[in-house]
């Protein structure tokens, strides 16, 4: 039975929430507790908005939802919570509504959705830290401006776009992505392109230009010096998103799976670069065979680590972290979703098979890692760290106690 996209929206918004919606009562720990604190002594002392107690250069809107949350209902955490599992369902909302758009096909945006909704690329973590609001608000932002994009309103989408390099750094290089958005099959958009560039869209040079700069990365990630680290992050980064383990997750992996799966996860780590190597070759073959939506969803996946790789650069780290591919796991959705239903007109157990456990391992995934969270925020010495942040903020005004 085919389903409309708003259907697939109400599904897709449905699995963020359900799954989601067992983290609400999860207390704060590390930069929760941070954010929390700033947020008290930026409302008693408003020139501390603009420190940047969330990271980044300044993420104002993020600030002030913190704030305006602080305002409303004081530290409780769970309204936090739910704010963030509202926005990242809102976000698989937009992904139906653009992903239709873009591949001219409701079951592909549909399917992208579910799969962004179940944790695809995600894994919980984004949505679960309540000082992730960062990221989910711009990636929210960012999806806005697109489909006013897509309807050719630029000025009311130029804001919006604002509104998410404000929130978050890592989408002042969406840009890069719009003359790379698939034009619908009709060639009826709002999208003030001209023909010329609509054919270049389609066309195989640019397929095969993306493509060979997906294979460009390998031999470049053996070179010395920053241009060899980069490609070797961004390579890395690929393998990461599919297969989200680090040293420390593993470790909590194997306290709640048993030995064999954080064996499982130690060999992912000690091969990622080599996955990662797998996986890039896989993906240039598919975007030089395949159709403009490919190339699109690549490209989206590629760009949007590289502010990350800037960050942690910054920071003087070389860490993974899952949060750090919400915004791309956009792109890897779509690109799954294009790829797994163009196999379902050939084999579609097969394609139903491989949807099934592609969310079935999102949600494993992501339910380690939310086990492991809930652990962290159990120990005495994070209870204590709790107790003091919560009374620090308590005593700047007596409306912030916890009840």
């Amino acid at each position: 039975m085919r389903m409309s996209p708003g259907r697939w929206a109400a599904l897709a918004a449905l699995v963020a929430v359900v799954l989601h919606l067992p983290t609400i009562t999860v207390p704060p720990r590390g930069d929760e507790l941070n954010s929390l604190y700033w947020a008290a002594l930026s409302i008693k002392h408003p020139v501390h908005v603009f420190d940047p107690w969330m990271g980044g250069v300044l993420r104002l809107p993020p600030k002030l939802a913190i704030m305006a949350g602080l305002e409303l209902w004081g530290v409780r955490i769970w309204p936090y919570h739910l704010l963030n599992i509202v926005i990242h369902a809102f976000s698989t909302i937009l992904v139906v509504r653009l992903g239709t758009r873009w591949s001219g096909s409701a079951r592909v945006g549909g399917w992208a959705a579910v799969l962004f909704a179940a944790g695809l690329g995600v894994y919980a973590k984004a949505v679960v830290v309540i000082s992730n609001v960062t990221m989910l608000m711009g990636l929210a932002f960012l999806l806005i401006a697109l489909d006013l994009l897509w309807s050719g309103r630029w000025k009311v989408a130029l804001l919006f776009f604002a509104l998410g390099i404000a929130s978050h750094e890592v989408i002042v290089v969406a840009p890069l992505l719009i003359f790379l958005i698939p034009p619908s099959r009709g060639g009826e958009n709002g999208v003030p392109w001209g023909s010329q560039v609509r054919r270049f869209v389609r066309s195989k040079t640019l397929r095969r230009a993306v493509s060979g700069l997906l294979l460009l990365l390998v031999p470049l990630l053996f070179c010395p010096g920053g241009l060899g680290r980069f490609c070797s992050y961004e390579v890395q980064m690929i393998s990461f998103t599919l297969f989200p383990f680090t040293d420390r997750g593993t470790a909590i992996v194997g306290d709640h799976a048993g030995d064999l799966v954080a064996q499982f996860a130690s060999l992912v780590i000690a091969w990622r670069l080599w996955i990662g190597i797998a996986i890039v070759v896989l993906v240039a073959y598919l975007v030089w065979r395949g159709r403009a939506l490919y190339s699109f969803a690549a490209a989206w996946v590629l760009l949007f680590f590289i502010p990350f790789w800037v960050i942690v650069r910054c920071w003087g780290g070389t860490w993974l972290d899952v949060r750090y591919v919400y915004v791309s796991a956009v792109g890897v959705c779509l690109l799954a979703s294009s790829l797994v239903l163009r196999l379902a007109g050939r084999r579609r157990a097969v394609a139903s098979a491989l949807f099934s456990l592609l969310i079935l391992w999102s949600v494993i995934v992501g339910g380690f890692w939310f086990r492991g969270h809930v652990r962290l925020s159990e120990r005495p010495e994070e209870v204590a760290i709790r107790n003091e942040c919560l009374t620090q903020i308590a005593d700047m005004d007596p409306r912030w106690e916890l009840p």
